[in-house]
Protein backbone atom coordinates (compact mmCIF):
# COMPACT_ATOMS: atom_id res chain seq x y z
CA UNK A 1 0.00 0.00 0.00
CA UNK A 2 2.70 2.35 0.86
CA UNK A 3 4.59 1.67 -2.20
CA UNK A 4 1.38 2.74 -4.14
CA UNK A 5 0.64 5.96 -2.40
CA UNK A 6 4.60 6.87 -3.26
CA UNK A 7 3.69 6.21 -7.08
CA UNK A 8 0.61 8.05 -6.74
CA UNK A 9 2.82 10.69 -5.33
CA UNK A 10 5.99 10.39 -7.67
CA UNK A 11 3.05 10.40 -11.12
CA UNK A 12 1.71 13.89 -9.38
CA UNK A 13 4.75 15.44 -8.64
CA UNK A 14 6.10 14.93 -12.33
CA UNK A 15 2.99 16.01 -13.64
CA UNK A 16 3.08 19.23 -11.85
CA UNK A 17 6.71 19.58 -13.40
CA UNK A 18 5.71 19.13 -16.52
CA UNK A 19 2.89 21.53 -16.19
CA UNK A 20 5.50 24.21 -14.81
CA UNK A 21 7.62 23.31 -17.32
CA UNK A 22 5.29 23.69 -20.33
CA UNK A 23 4.14 27.04 -19.51
CA UNK A 24 7.48 28.00 -19.01
CA UNK A 25 8.07 26.83 -22.48
CA UNK A 26 5.50 28.92 -24.15
CA UNK A 27 7.93 32.27 -23.72
CA UNK A 28 9.09 33.29 -26.78
CA UNK A 29 13.23 32.56 -27.14
CA UNK A 30 14.96 35.41 -28.72
CA UNK A 31 16.71 33.51 -31.48
CA UNK A 32 15.98 30.62 -33.71
CA UNK A 33 16.68 27.73 -32.08
CA UNK A 34 16.64 24.66 -34.80
CA UNK A 35 14.84 20.77 -33.50
CA UNK A 36 18.22 19.36 -32.40
CA UNK A 37 19.26 22.10 -29.99
CA UNK A 38 15.69 21.93 -29.11
CA UNK A 39 15.67 18.36 -28.01
CA UNK A 40 19.59 18.90 -26.35
CA UNK A 41 17.77 21.36 -24.22
CA UNK A 42 14.46 19.27 -23.20
CA UNK A 43 16.89 16.44 -22.82
CA UNK A 44 19.08 18.52 -20.37
CA UNK A 45 15.68 20.16 -18.78
CA UNK A 46 16.32 23.70 -20.34
CA UNK A 47 13.54 25.68 -21.74
CA UNK A 48 13.62 26.52 -25.47
CA UNK A 49 14.09 30.49 -24.24
CA UNK A 50 17.02 30.21 -21.72
CA UNK A 51 19.62 29.01 -24.54
CA UNK A 52 20.09 32.90 -25.33
CA UNK A 53 18.88 33.64 -21.81
CA UNK A 54 21.73 32.16 -20.43
CA UNK A 55 24.31 31.61 -23.23
CA UNK A 56 23.90 28.09 -23.05
CA UNK A 57 26.50 26.08 -24.73
CA UNK A 58 27.65 22.06 -24.33
CA UNK A 59 30.78 23.80 -22.08
CA UNK A 60 29.09 25.70 -19.48
CA UNK A 61 25.95 23.62 -19.45
CA UNK A 62 26.87 22.18 -16.00
CA UNK A 63 26.87 25.38 -14.42
CA UNK A 64 23.12 26.25 -14.70
CA UNK A 65 19.94 24.80 -12.88
CA UNK A 66 17.11 23.64 -15.26
CA UNK A 67 13.79 24.07 -14.91
CA UNK A 68 12.74 20.53 -14.79
CA UNK A 69 14.88 19.87 -11.71
CA UNK A 70 14.31 23.29 -10.25
CA UNK A 71 10.37 22.70 -9.86
CA UNK A 72 10.53 19.11 -8.88
CA UNK A 73 12.75 19.36 -6.23
CA UNK A 74 11.13 22.24 -5.03
CA UNK A 75 9.54 20.77 -2.02
CA UNK A 76 12.59 20.03 -0.22
CA UNK A 77 13.66 23.90 -0.13
CA UNK A 78 11.17 25.21 2.91
CA UNK A 79 9.43 21.53 3.28
CA UNK A 80 6.19 21.79 5.40
CA UNK A 81 6.32 25.49 4.84
CA UNK A 82 6.73 25.90 1.33
CA UNK A 83 2.67 25.94 1.15
CA UNK A 84 2.67 28.04 4.04
CA UNK A 85 5.19 30.52 2.61
CA UNK A 86 3.17 30.83 -0.89
CA UNK A 87 -0.07 31.96 1.13
CA UNK A 88 -0.50 35.05 1.11
CA UNK A 89 -2.67 35.32 4.40
CA UNK A 90 0.20 34.45 6.43
CA UNK A 91 2.49 37.29 5.89
CA UNK A 92 1.36 39.23 9.40
CA UNK A 93 1.35 35.99 11.19
CA UNK A 94 4.86 34.69 9.53
CA UNK A 95 6.90 37.68 9.82
CA UNK A 96 7.92 40.03 12.64
CA UNK A 97 5.18 43.06 12.78
CA UNK A 98 8.35 45.88 11.61
CA UNK A 99 8.50 43.76 8.25
CA UNK A 100 4.71 43.89 7.42
CA UNK A 101 1.87 46.48 7.08
CA UNK A 102 -0.02 47.92 9.65
CA UNK A 103 -3.46 46.56 8.41
CA UNK A 104 -3.79 43.27 7.35
CA UNK A 105 -7.64 42.23 6.80
CA UNK A 106 -8.06 38.14 5.52
CA UNK A 107 -11.40 37.13 3.69
CA UNK A 108 -12.07 33.07 3.54
CA UNK A 109 -14.12 31.96 1.22
CA UNK A 110 -15.84 35.27 0.59
CA UNK A 111 -16.31 35.66 4.53
CA UNK A 112 -14.54 38.13 6.91
CA UNK A 113 -12.01 35.95 9.20
CA UNK A 114 -10.40 38.14 11.12
CA UNK A 115 -7.29 41.14 11.18
CA UNK A 116 -4.47 41.86 12.95
CA UNK A 117 -5.52 44.80 14.20
CA UNK A 118 -8.92 45.62 15.96
CA UNK A 119 -12.38 46.40 14.06
CA UNK A 120 -15.45 48.13 15.66
CA UNK A 121 -18.53 47.22 13.22
CA UNK A 122 -18.76 46.18 9.94
CA UNK A 123 -15.19 45.73 8.03
CA UNK A 124 -17.42 47.57 4.34
CA UNK A 125 -17.98 50.38 6.80
CA UNK A 126 -14.90 50.13 8.42
CA UNK A 127 -12.96 50.36 4.48
CA UNK A 128 -15.45 52.73 3.32
CA UNK A 129 -14.02 55.56 6.19
CA UNK A 130 -10.33 54.29 5.64
CA UNK A 131 -10.28 54.52 2.38
CA UNK A 132 -11.04 58.70 2.39
CA UNK A 133 -7.60 58.60 3.90
CA UNK A 134 -5.52 55.83 2.64
CA UNK A 135 -5.38 53.57 -0.23
CA UNK A 136 -6.22 49.81 0.11
CA UNK A 137 -5.55 46.89 -2.03
CA UNK A 138 -7.75 43.83 -2.74
CA UNK A 139 -5.93 41.07 -3.37
CA UNK A 140 -6.96 37.15 -3.73
CA UNK A 141 -5.20 34.87 -1.68
CA UNK A 142 -4.17 32.10 -4.21
CA UNK A 143 -2.81 34.59 -7.33
CA UNK A 144 -0.44 35.69 -9.14
CA UNK A 145 0.99 38.04 -11.84
CA UNK A 146 -1.18 40.50 -10.45
CA UNK A 147 -4.07 38.79 -11.17
CA UNK A 148 -7.09 39.96 -9.56
CA UNK A 149 -5.31 43.08 -7.52
CA UNK A 150 -8.07 46.08 -7.23
CA UNK A 151 -7.51 49.60 -5.81
CA UNK A 152 -10.06 49.86 -3.48
CA UNK A 153 -12.55 53.05 -3.66
CA UNK A 154 -15.84 54.39 -1.69
CA UNK A 155 -17.30 53.46 -5.37
CA UNK A 156 -16.31 50.16 -5.73
CA UNK A 157 -15.76 48.38 -1.89
CA UNK A 158 -19.39 46.88 -2.09
CA UNK A 159 -19.20 45.39 -5.65
CA UNK A 160 -15.53 43.71 -4.72
CA UNK A 161 -16.71 42.50 -1.46
CA UNK A 162 -19.73 41.63 -2.95
CA UNK A 163 -17.57 39.71 -6.13
CA UNK A 164 -15.95 37.84 -3.20
CA UNK A 165 -18.62 36.59 -0.99
CA UNK A 166 -20.38 35.29 -4.66
CA UNK A 167 -17.46 33.90 -5.63
CA UNK A 168 -16.70 32.24 -2.26
CA UNK A 169 -13.01 33.90 -3.03
CA UNK A 170 -9.96 33.89 -0.42
CA UNK A 171 -8.27 37.50 -0.13
CA UNK A 172 -6.75 40.03 1.69
CA UNK A 173 -6.90 43.37 2.23
CA UNK A 174 -4.27 45.59 2.86
CA UNK A 175 -3.13 49.70 3.08
CA UNK A 176 -0.75 49.95 -0.16
CA UNK A 177 2.62 50.85 0.88
CA UNK A 178 4.55 53.30 -1.20
CA UNK A 179 8.28 53.01 -2.23
CA UNK A 180 10.55 56.10 -1.57
CA UNK A 181 10.27 58.68 -3.69
CA UNK A 182 12.83 57.77 -6.88
CA UNK A 183 10.39 55.50 -7.17
CA UNK A 184 7.57 57.54 -7.70
CA UNK A 185 9.35 59.92 -9.40
CA UNK A 186 9.80 57.56 -12.20
CA UNK A 187 6.28 55.97 -12.95
CA UNK A 188 3.91 56.32 -9.99
CA UNK A 189 0.97 54.22 -11.23
CA UNK A 190 2.12 51.11 -9.56
CA UNK A 191 3.59 50.09 -6.35
CA UNK A 192 7.20 49.03 -8.18
CA UNK A 193 7.80 46.23 -6.18
CA UNK A 194 11.27 44.95 -5.38
CA UNK A 195 12.24 41.53 -5.13
CA UNK A 196 15.13 39.74 -3.31
CA UNK A 197 16.01 36.22 -3.66
CA UNK A 198 17.50 35.05 -0.39
CA UNK A 199 19.10 31.74 0.11
CA UNK A 200 20.29 29.61 3.31
CA UNK A 201 24.19 28.95 3.92
CA UNK A 202 24.06 25.63 5.00
CA UNK A 203 27.44 25.63 6.27
CA UNK A 204 26.84 29.22 8.12
CA UNK A 205 22.93 28.46 8.31
CA UNK A 206 22.97 32.51 7.58
CA UNK A 207 20.33 34.06 4.95
CA UNK A 208 22.16 35.89 2.16
CA UNK A 209 20.70 38.04 -0.53
CA UNK A 210 21.16 36.14 -3.77
CA UNK A 211 19.38 39.16 -6.66
CA UNK A 212 17.63 41.24 -6.41
CA UNK A 213 15.56 43.31 -9.08
CA UNK A 214 13.28 46.27 -9.23
CA UNK A 215 9.96 45.96 -11.44
CA UNK A 216 8.33 49.27 -12.64
CA UNK A 217 4.85 49.75 -13.83
CA UNK A 218 3.88 51.10 -17.59
CA UNK A 219 0.30 52.72 -18.92
CA UNK A 220 0.13 49.13 -20.21
CA UNK A 221 0.46 47.86 -17.06
CA UNK A 222 -0.98 49.50 -14.68
CA UNK A 223 -2.48 49.29 -11.91
CA UNK A 224 0.21 46.46 -11.49
CA UNK A 225 4.02 46.02 -12.43
CA UNK A 226 3.66 42.43 -14.09
CA UNK A 227 6.10 42.34 -16.61
CA UNK A 228 4.10 39.87 -18.78
CA UNK A 229 1.72 42.72 -18.86
CA UNK A 230 4.28 45.32 -20.31
CA UNK A 231 5.92 46.24 -16.82
CA UNK A 232 9.40 46.86 -16.59
CA UNK A 233 12.47 45.14 -15.02
CA UNK A 234 15.67 46.37 -13.83
CA UNK A 235 18.18 44.92 -11.97
CA UNK A 236 20.24 45.55 -8.62
CA UNK A 237 23.43 45.88 -8.32
CA UNK A 238 23.40 44.02 -4.80
CA UNK A 239 26.10 45.33 -3.57
CA UNK A 240 25.25 49.20 -3.46
CA UNK A 241 21.88 49.12 -4.91
CA UNK A 242 22.00 50.38 -8.25
CA UNK A 243 19.91 49.80 -11.00
CA UNK A 244 21.26 48.13 -13.59
CA UNK A 245 20.17 47.14 -17.60
CA UNK A 246 16.39 46.86 -17.64
CA UNK A 247 14.15 44.92 -19.76
CA UNK A 248 10.77 45.02 -21.38
CA UNK A 249 8.70 42.54 -23.61
CA UNK A 250 7.98 44.12 -27.12
CA UNK A 251 4.42 43.69 -29.04
CA UNK A 252 5.54 40.01 -30.39
CA UNK A 253 6.86 39.12 -26.73
CA UNK A 254 10.34 39.01 -26.96
CA UNK A 255 12.67 40.82 -24.59
CA UNK A 256 13.85 43.85 -25.40
CA UNK A 257 16.82 46.08 -23.56
CA UNK A 258 15.83 49.52 -21.78
CA UNK A 259 17.22 52.17 -20.00
CA UNK A 260 14.72 54.99 -19.75
CA UNK A 261 10.81 54.46 -18.45
CA UNK A 262 9.28 54.62 -22.04
CA UNK A 263 6.21 57.00 -20.10
CA UNK A 264 7.90 59.17 -18.73
CA UNK A 265 10.95 58.96 -20.70
CA UNK A 266 12.82 59.54 -17.64
CA UNK A 267 16.50 57.29 -17.11
CA UNK A 268 16.14 54.56 -14.41
CA UNK A 269 19.84 52.59 -15.32
CA UNK A 270 22.28 54.47 -13.00
CA UNK A 271 20.14 55.43 -10.92
CA UNK A 272 20.61 54.23 -6.77
CA UNK A 273 18.24 53.41 -4.59
CA UNK A 274 18.95 55.42 -1.48
CA UNK A 275 19.52 53.50 1.66
CA UNK A 276 19.74 50.08 0.29
CA UNK A 277 22.93 48.46 1.98
CA UNK A 278 21.14 49.15 5.46
CA UNK A 279 17.71 48.26 4.27
CA UNK A 280 19.14 45.09 3.21
CA UNK A 281 21.23 44.25 6.37
CA UNK A 282 18.33 45.04 8.60
CA UNK A 283 15.88 42.77 6.53
CA UNK A 284 18.54 39.72 6.62
CA UNK A 285 18.94 40.48 10.39
CA UNK A 286 15.10 39.92 10.27
CA UNK A 287 14.78 36.74 8.53
CA UNK A 288 17.51 35.37 9.78
CA UNK A 289 15.00 34.68 12.68
CA UNK A 290 13.23 32.61 10.62
CA UNK A 291 14.98 29.54 10.67
CA UNK A 292 11.96 27.70 8.76
CA UNK A 293 13.28 30.07 5.76
CA UNK A 294 15.88 28.65 3.91
CA UNK A 295 14.95 30.01 0.07
CA UNK A 296 12.64 32.31 -1.13
CA UNK A 297 11.77 35.71 -3.38
CA UNK A 298 10.35 38.28 -1.22
CA UNK A 299 8.34 40.86 -2.81
CA UNK A 300 8.75 44.23 -0.90
CA UNK A 301 8.74 47.77 -0.85
CA UNK A 302 10.89 50.07 0.71
CA UNK A 303 9.38 52.83 2.55
CA UNK A 304 11.11 55.31 5.36
CA UNK A 305 11.25 52.81 7.70
CA UNK A 306 12.96 49.74 5.53
CA UNK A 307 11.40 46.84 4.12
CA UNK A 308 8.14 46.47 4.18
CA UNK A 309 7.01 42.98 2.87
CA UNK A 310 4.36 42.24 0.28
CA UNK A 311 4.54 38.53 -0.62
CA UNK A 312 7.08 35.43 -0.24
CA UNK A 313 7.27 33.29 -2.83
CA UNK A 314 8.88 29.54 -2.18
CA UNK A 315 9.96 28.61 -6.25
CA UNK A 316 10.89 32.23 -7.70
CA UNK A 317 11.74 32.53 -11.18
CA UNK A 318 15.33 31.64 -11.79
CA UNK A 319 15.85 33.43 -15.22
CA UNK A 320 16.77 37.12 -13.60
CA UNK A 321 19.46 35.62 -11.47
CA UNK A 322 20.92 32.85 -13.99
CA UNK A 323 21.33 35.63 -17.08
CA UNK A 324 24.15 36.85 -15.00
CA UNK A 325 25.10 34.31 -12.30
CA UNK A 326 25.02 30.44 -13.38
CA UNK A 327 23.21 29.05 -9.80
CA UNK A 328 26.30 26.27 -9.70
CA UNK A 329 29.11 28.22 -10.17
CA UNK A 330 28.65 30.08 -6.40
CA UNK A 331 29.91 27.54 -3.80
CA UNK A 332 27.17 28.47 -1.17
CA UNK A 333 24.19 28.19 -3.81
CA UNK A 334 25.72 25.49 -5.08
CA UNK A 335 26.05 23.85 -1.46
CA UNK A 336 22.29 24.54 -0.32
CA UNK A 337 21.45 23.41 -3.59
CA UNK A 338 23.31 20.15 -2.94
CA UNK A 339 21.31 20.25 0.48
CA UNK A 340 17.71 19.78 -1.26
CA UNK A 341 18.93 16.89 -3.74
CA UNK A 342 19.94 19.06 -6.73
CA UNK A 343 23.81 18.58 -8.08
CA UNK A 344 25.62 19.72 -10.76
CA UNK A 345 25.54 17.36 -13.84
CA UNK A 346 29.48 17.43 -13.46
CA UNK A 347 31.89 18.15 -10.50
CA UNK A 348 32.77 21.76 -10.19
CA UNK A 349 35.53 23.19 -8.31
CA UNK A 350 35.65 26.00 -6.12
CA UNK A 351 38.33 28.09 -8.22
CA UNK A 352 37.03 30.51 -10.40
CA UNK A 353 35.50 29.29 -13.90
Amino acid sequence: MRSFFSLINALDKNYKTLLFFWNNEKRKSEEEVSLKERLWLWKNGFNTFQKSRYGLTKENIHLYLDTWRYKKNAEAYNGIFNKVIDNKAMIPFLLPKNLTCENYIIFEKGKYAGANFDIDGSVENFLMEQVKQKEYIYKPVYSSLGSGVILLTEENIKRVLGFARLKKKTAIISEKLYNLPYSDQIFSGCTNTIRINVIRDPKTNQLYLLDANQKFGTNKSAPVDNFGKGALLFNIDIENGTLLEGYQKNEEGYTKTISHHPDTNLPITGIQIPGWKDAVNNLLQELNKLVWLRYSGIDAVLTRDGFKIIELNSIPGLEGVQSRIPLFKDPRTRAFLNSVGIQPRKKIENSPE
